[in-house]
């Protein structure tokens, strides 16, 4: 790249230092402007442009793949939680069998009783315990009550069927 020279130093340099007219030996530059510099602009602002393009898609594609690495993560501990809950039940199954009920009731030293007999409960003793229960003070005979207790209740009227 060409730097500008002042005629003073030009004239020290080929005088040795001296000041003094000075024939100059290059012929005077002059800047010419041309198209050329409008469309080196329009080259660059499109090249900016470009590249500004291409690290929006690389950003969008590395978010992309975290993101996939995040969902597989999630696929894989949803997998391994499936696998977990089929062995807990296969293990409850095994528990609830007959044979192994019996096997864990011999090693506690309890056996099966010879015979067994129900026996029907009389109307006296129903009644019994029916008077019983409604002699007991109110706040430990009644459940709490729930607001959604007489949902069922509305809905049966709104369709038009009584209880």
């Amino acid at each position: 790249m060409a730097l500008p020279v002042s005629s003073r130093s030009a004239e020290r340099h080929v005088n040795g230092g001296e000041t003094g007219v000075v024939q100059s030996r290059r012929p005077q530059l002059t800047l010419v402007r041309t198209g050329n510099a409008v469309a080196a602009r329009r080259v660059l602002v499109l090249v900016g442009f470009l590249c500004t393009a291409f690290v929006g898609i690389v950003a969008l594609e590395a978010n992309l793949a975290s993101g996939q690495m995040e969902l597989d993560k999630l696929n894989k501990t949803v997998r391994m939680a499936r696998d977990h809950y089929e062995e807990l039940r296969q293990e409850r199954a095994m528990l609830h069998a007959p044979d192994v009920l019996q096997a864990s009731a011999y090693k506690l030293k309890m056996f099966l009783a010879p015979a067994t007999k129900f026996l029907p409960v009389e109307k006296s003793a129903v009644a019994v315990v029916d008077e019983a229960i409604s002699s007991m003070d109110s706040r430990f005979a009644d459940a709490p009550q729930s607001s959604l207790d007489k949902f069922g209740h509305v809905v049966l009227g709104v369709k038009g069927v009584s209880k």
